[in-house]
């Protein structure tokens, strides 16, 4: 607790996570969240683009000019959160394999065999 005390008071002049490491590793989950992952990026939310202020600030390029292939669109982002959900069958600890999540969606979607054109 202490160790995290002094972050937060160090991080009033740092704008880092006040709980990342000196290493850039967070420090409550081995893997950081897709949150955590994407905060700060530029992202689409509902067709239109947003950021945090303090990551445009100054003489470098405005929102208007990260190209498009840059911004996060929020809503695929949730498509891959509820199908990662889905997989794991509601338990928040379940690890899974997204190669057969997404063969399995596809299947459902069209049940030919994968890489086979339907008619």
């Amino acid at each position: 607790r202490a160790a995290l005390r002094e972050r937060v008071e160090a991080g009033r002049d740092d704008p880092r996570c006040v709980l990342l490491d000196d290493a850039g590793l967070c420090r409550v989950y081995e893997a950081r969240p897709t949150i955590c992952r994407s905060h700060g990026l530029p992202v689409r939310v509902d067709g239109a683009r947003d950021v945090c202020p303090l990551n445009f600030a100054g003489d470098g390029p405005g929102l208007d000019e990260v190209a498009e292939d840059c911004v996060l669109d929020l809503e695929h982002v949730d498509s891959v959160v509820g199908l990662v959900d889905r997989l794991a069958g509601g338990d928040p600890l379940a690890r899974v394999d997204l190669f057969d999540g997404v063969a399995a969606v596809l299947a459902e979607l069209d049940p030919g065999p994968i890489g086979e054109e339907s008619g």
